[in-house]
């Protein structure tokens, strides 16, 4: 009984293309490879192979793409600077790319900005044409050897083990060793910042954010504080509390921060003021912030300080101008929803002091309760009060004569 055919053999033995050294030549032989590939693909059945082969077959495809890529992130960087994208109308070489290969205008200032740093690096280039370097390893590690051409060699040994996640670690490392004025880096990084928006083809919408590591961590913070647990996926969950967040109906700041920022940093920086060689300041997980950074995140953050000497944790305090974390902690476990009678909100709660931070300097447990935000909204701006201990609570209109009315509707 026959073979099933793949596809594969009736294809695969004309595929051989010899390039020709003139323009329109290279065009007509990358554009006679790329229909030779074509029809392997359309013949091939994924269903007539075993699974070794599919596996072999990724392996293989993947090369060819990778290679593809390079050939064609070269190219794209000659475009960029002829300027011969501006013939068609585009704004910019970023836009011609994202408009002529279908991807992302962020995606296109990627694959530029590593077009422009491969110039100088052969050794990245070669592992980059030769396939065994992917679009995102290849602009890691140029990036980075930007900053310090001797670690080039090093990066491309991390890329063959520690996967994209572990080289991008590693080369925002070395960046940051390579910067020795740190705020200097810091402010880079903010000139830079940005926060995008499109619509993806289904109809969802996108964003895209750039910031320093400090405002990102803050940032997340909040919102894994204000996860409530009961979406489909921690990252519903996630994108739930973005959005409650951001759209705040009531317009009123939380009595507190509603974030723990941890930064690990050494003890000699911390006293200094700044990280020399072989000290750390950084937010584990993220990245390196200065020190001043870490300093002045404990203005409106709850600041969780790792303080190391060496590789030994030597303390851990709690910084900030407003709430301890333990009491914070406390509060949330005494009163897991709002205060005021007759209230069920159990999510986003506003920390409301009884007596008033102004009047007592002081922020006991015993003079704090969670409201909603509406309810706390009513205690500071309409003269509600709150009154009683916990658990039994008093909910007061405001007195009469004081002038204050109360908001027409919720």
């Amino acid at each position: 009984m026959p073979r099933a055919t793949t596809g594969f053999e009736k294809i695969t033995a004309d595929v051989a293309v010899t390039p020709t050294c003139d323009d329109a030549g290279m065009v007509r032989s990358v554009r006679a490879l790329r229909e030779k590939l074509g029809e392997l693909v359309a013949e091939f059945d994924p269903r007539l192979v075993d699974a070794r082969t599919a596996r072999d077959l990724v392996e293989e495809f993947g090369a060819i793409e990778r290679m593809a890529a390079a050939a064609r992130t070269l190219a794209a960087g000659r475009v960029a600077t002829t300027r011969v994208w501006a013939d068609e109308g585009d704004r910019s070489a970023a836009h011609w790319l994202a408009r002529t290969t279908g991807t992302t205008v962020g995606d296109a200032v990627a694959t530029l900005e590593t077009a422009r740093h491969l110039d100088g690096f052969e050794a990245t280039e070669a592992a980059f044409r030769a396939g065994d370097l992917s679009l995102a390893q290849a602009g890691a590690i140029t990036k980075a050897a930007a900053a310090d051409p001797h670690a080039e060699g090093d990066l491309l040994a991390v890329a063959t083990t520690a996967g994209v996640a572990g080289l991008r670690a590693e080369a925002r490392r070395v960046e940051a060793s390579a910067r020795t004025d740190e705020v200097a880096r810091e402010d880079a990084v903010r000139r830079t910042r940005h926060a995008r928006q499109w619509v993806d083809p289904d109809g969802a919408w996108r964003m895209s954010v750039r910031g320093t590591v400090a405002a990102g961590a803050r940032i997340w913070a909040a919102v894994d504080a204000a996860t409530a647990g009961d979406a489909e996926s921690r990252d519903a969950d996630a994108f739930d509390a973005l959005e409650r967040l951001v759209t705040r109906a009531d317009g009123v700041e939380a009595a507190g921060p509603r974030a723990t920022v941890h930064v690990r940093v050494d003890h000699a920086a911390l006293v200094r003021g700044h990280t020399e060689a072989g000290e750390v300041c950084e937010i584990p997980g993220l990245g390196p912030i200065p020190v001043a950074t870490a300093r002045a995140l404990a203005t409106d953050s709850i600041l969780s300080v790792l303080v190391t000497d060496g590789v030994e944790v030597v303390g851990v305090a709690h910084t900030g101008r407003t709430i301890r974390a333990n009491v914070r902690r406390a509060l949330a476990d005494r009163s897991p929803s709002c205060e005021r009678p007759g209230c069920p909100l159990d999510h986003d709660l506003e920390i409301h002091h009884l007596t008033g931070f102004a009047v007592t300097g002081d922020t006991r447990l015993d003079d704090l309760a969670r409201l909603c935000g509406f309810d706390h909204y009513l205690a500071t701006h309409h003269g509600y009060r709150l009154t009683g201990p916990p658990g039994a609570r008093r909910w007061l209109p405001p007195e009469a004569g004081d002038g204050r009315a109360p908001p027409r509707a919720a």
